[in-house]
């Protein structure tokens, strides 16, 4: 038995509000993707400059972007 997928997902919290600034406020997996090789590519410093992010937030932003796009795909 599989659950019904939802029409919509909302994602909330300290990731998903600095990702915002990132990729903008409605985003799905290939643009939270794009999110990540962006962030890998820069220090975490250089990223919380560049998009006016909490320096110890952008530390743990890579990861957020990961675990987001994989929700994004389960939840289709």
């Amino acid at each position: 038995m599989r659950p019904p997928s939802p029409d919509l997902a909302l994602a909330v919290g300290g990731s998903a509000r600095a990702l915002a600034k990132v990729v903008g406020r409605r985003f799905d997996a290939d643009e939270l993707d794009r999110a990540a090789k962006l962030l890998a590519r820069r220090p975490a410093a250089k990223a919380a400059r560049a998009f006016g992010i909490d320096a110890d937030r952008a530390e743990t932003l890579l990861a957020g972007a990961l675990l987001l796009a994989g929700a994004c795909r389960l939840l289709g």
